[in-house]
């Protein structure tokens, strides 16, 4: 059978944006009060949302190509080529929504050798001009040559009208007997929406919702902030399991919800006999703390993340291994926010601001993270958790005694929850 043959098919759709990226020199203009003709900007458009995230599915599966042959199939959305077709597509162009962002030469860390040149990180994110359903020629958004027997979707639902159009979704979502893996990746208001009505009725066997912990904020979700990872990824298990108004997502057969560079929380549903929440994190840092050290702001944490996960499914689709893909999506992003868009160290008139899908990919084959995980229990009368408790039961103050001589984040990794080495 040739390999052709035995390709499976993943299917990638969603809400499309065009990305706009204004490259600025540092702002001398804003230091002096006048307009200054030497600082240069310049802007370029990139492929957003779920074209973005098409781009990293397809890395990833030619990535595995050597244990796992898939096809990818996607809408027929713009593409940059380097030709003068390019400039055909404008920033008031009706028929996309249109994502701004500012970007400049930041310091590659906050404690950085002189000798690091700068990275280009975003510096304000400017808004989205959102295309009128009237002008809207939704032909474009439908999957080119949809294969309603694909094993895999993978979805970016942005809120930008894809959740209510039904004559777009791909026919894997809707073909009766119908079981792909679902992979969602959502923005506020989460588990909301004619989609996913749908995916939880139809496909939550094998659903997997992946979120950012502030979208869950700014519903009506109570979860800390920067406190400690304990109260937090218990806030977390409390408001999955109990708030009627993330209870959709219980049936899932995972949800991932993303702290950004310092950790992920998992549900899932079948856990074989164990709780089903864990917290995969960084013990030397808290929510927010990471990005702290390399200033200015990154677009595609998600998908970064969505990205590892997708790779898992690709490689085990009997049983993914989720766990160890959001590790590696959480260290790729770690790995995008670091070295950001382009070349570090151009100028505003050099640098090609473009998601740098090659080396996020490539980040997500890194064998050892920083990020350990645990099981996280439910919260339960007045008994205080604490993950150190959990690792080193027993005596505190022997505990204390090898904080002292081994260093804290020694004694954290010297033994996992469970009592072995994570999966």
């Amino acid at each position: 059978m040739s390999t052709e043959a035995s390709a499976k098919t993943i299917v990638v759709s969603g809400d499309f944006t065009l990305d706009w990226n204004l490259a600025r020199s540092r702002a001398l203009e804003a230091q002096r009060g006048v307009w200054e003709p030497e600082v240069c900007s310049r802007l370029e458009w990139q492929r957003g949302g779920a074209a973005l995230l098409a781009d990293l599915v397809e890395s990833v599966a030619a990535q595995v190509r050597d244990r796992a042959v898939f096809e990818i199939r996607q809408a027929d959305t713009p593409r940059r080529t380097g030709k003068a077709e390019d400039i055909q597509i404008g920033p008031e162009d009706p028929r996309f929504h249109h994502s701004y962002a500012s970007w400049m030469p930041f310091p590659f860390a906050a404690k950085a050798p002189d000798k690091e040149k700068p990275a280009w990180r975003v510096a304000e994110f400017l808004g989205i001009n959102r295309c009128s359903d009237r002008e809207a020629d939704t032909k474009w958004a439908r999957v080119v040559n949809d294969d309603s027997r694909a094993q895999i979707v993978v979805l970016d639902d942005a809120d930008l009208g894809f959740r209510s159009k039904r004559d777009l979704w791909p026919a894997a979502l809707t073909e009766f007997g119908s079981h792909p893996w679902v992979l969602v990746k959502m923005s506020r208001p989460v588990a909301r929406g004619e989609l996913w009505d749908h995916l939880r009725a139809h496909h939550a066997e094998k659903l997997i919702a992946v979120m950012m912990v502030n979208d869950l904020r700014l519903t009506e979700v109570q979860v800390s902030h920067e406190l400690s990872w304990e109260r937090t990824a218990q806030d977390l298990v409390w408001e999955v399991i109990y708030n009627r108004a993330l209870r959709s997502l219980a049936p899932c057969a995972h949800v991932v919800i993303s702290f950004n560079a310092a950790g992920a929380f998992l549900y899932s549903r079948d856990s074989e006999g164990e709780l089903p929440c864990r917290l995969l994190f960084d013990p030397e840092v808290v929510e927010g703390m990471w990005e702290q050290g390399y200033p200015g702001r990154m677009v595609g944490y998600s998908s970064c993340l969505t990205a590892g996960i997708a790779k898992e499914v690709m490689l085990a689709p009997e049983k993914p291994n989720i766990r160890q893909g959001i590790r590696a999506g959480l260290w790729a992003l770690r790995c995008l926010h670091r070295e950001g868009y382009g070349e570090r160290g151009v100028s505003a008139s050099e640098v090609n601001l473009e998601f740098p899908v090659g080396n996020v990919v490539n980040a997500l084959t890194k064998s050892d993270s920083p990020f350990q995980e645990t099981v996280v229990p439910m919260r339960t009368g007045n008994k205080y958790w604490t993950i150190l408790g959990d690792r080193c039961p027993g005596n505190l103050e022997e505990v204390a005694r090898n904080v002292v001589l081994q260093g804290p984040e020694n004694v954290l990794k010297e033994s996992h929850s469970d009592g072995s080495e994570p999966s």
